[in-house]
């Protein structure tokens, strides 16, 4: 800004007077289309504003009418009959497209209606998931790491972490207490 009113000054003196008519009526017009469009922006934003309070408002009051127990026993059970958590891929934006629910608001009811966060949940049930094809006798041949993905995991340290942490054993010591 500093530069452009040194630029100013220094040529002001330079220039002839229809230039600086021109010139100054460019700058007016400049400071009045900023200061329009500030208070326009403004205006635009405060609407934007207050649609978004109205609208979470009529979200919530009609998320109200059903009660969280029953959407985390509809996500619960959507989750495990679809066998959602086989898809490694597979997350809260995920069950929000498949459900139409907020992705928020899903968290919200994970967190406040059951003991564990999504996340967790679904760890839970791939862990349930790779426990059955673990101890089955018809899978002994297959490795754990393969097993591992068919349950939901990418990879073979977040399935070990996520068995550890659930089982406080690892999957090679559940195999063998099972197969025996």
């Amino acid at each position: 800004m500093r530069l452009f009113f040194v630029f100013w000054s220094f040529t002001i003196g330079h220039l002839n007077s229809e230039f600086r008519y021109v010139l100054w009526l460019s700058i007016s017009f400049l400071i009045y289309w900023l200061g329009y469009s500030g208070i326009y922006h403004n205006g635009i934003f405060n609407q934007r504003k207050e649609i978004r309070d109205k609208n979470v408002n009529y979200v919530k009051s009609k998320k109200e009418e059903e009660s969280h127990p029953k959407k985390i026993n509809y996500l619960k059970e959507l989750i495990e009959e679809e066998k959602l958590y086989l898809n490694p891929d597979f997350g809260l934006q995920n069950l929000s497209n498949k459900t139409g629910l907020n992705e928020s608001y899903i968290s919200h009811v994970f967190n406040k209606e059951s003991s564990t966060n999504l996340t967790s949940y679904i760890n839970e049930l791939r862990i349930t998931e790779a426990k059955k094809l673990l101890s089955d006798s018809n899978f002994k041949n297959y490795t754990i790491i393969s097993i591992a993905l068919e349950s939901g995991f990418k990879s073979k340290s977040s399935f070990y972490t996520s068995f550890k942490k659930i089982m406080n054993e690892t999957p090679t010591e559940y195999r063998k207490k099972s197969m025996s």
